[in-house]
């Protein structure tokens, strides 16, 4: 099973991540990040490209709705890509018109093995958002 930071490691070598948005101080990947206490959903993510691994649960929407709001407040920038590490459940009809326009992109991750108090007993996906011109 391939582990979460060799997965991480890879994906960083692709999208070149410039802050983690859903972070504290013990599972950040990246020097800069986001605590509950600086609270990435209230950061404006414009000018970065995005690694975002947000809580899994009841408030895991209003991640991906941020990263849709992103999207559509930054659309004449190239800037943000925001890749989410998620559930593999069904998120996409909350962006249902940035799925028109190409710009989410979803990739099948299943299951990684983490270490450490966090983890996700079930498969995993990739959200990619990005604004296309």
């Amino acid at each position: 099973m391939l582990t979460y930071k060799k997965f991480w490691h890879e994906l960083n070598e692709e999208f070149k991540f410039t802050i983690d948005v859903a972070a504290d101080d013990h599972n950040h990947m990246l020097p800069r990040f986001y605590t509950p206490k600086e609270n990435g959903l209230k950061q404006d993510w414009g000018n970065e490209v995005v690694w975002c691994n947000p809580p899994y649960g009841k408030d895991t929407f209003e991640w991906v709705l941020k990263a849709c709001l992103e999207l559509e407040r930054h659309w004449k920038e190239k800037l943000p890509v925001i890749v989410m590490l998620l559930p593999n459940m069904s998120h996409e009809w909350i962006c249902d018109d940035h799925m028109l326009k190409g710009r989410i992109m979803k990739r099948f991750v299943g299951r990684l093995e983490f270490t450490g108090p966090y983890g996700y007993p079930d498969d995993l996906q990739l959200l990619i958002f990005r604004n296309v011109k």
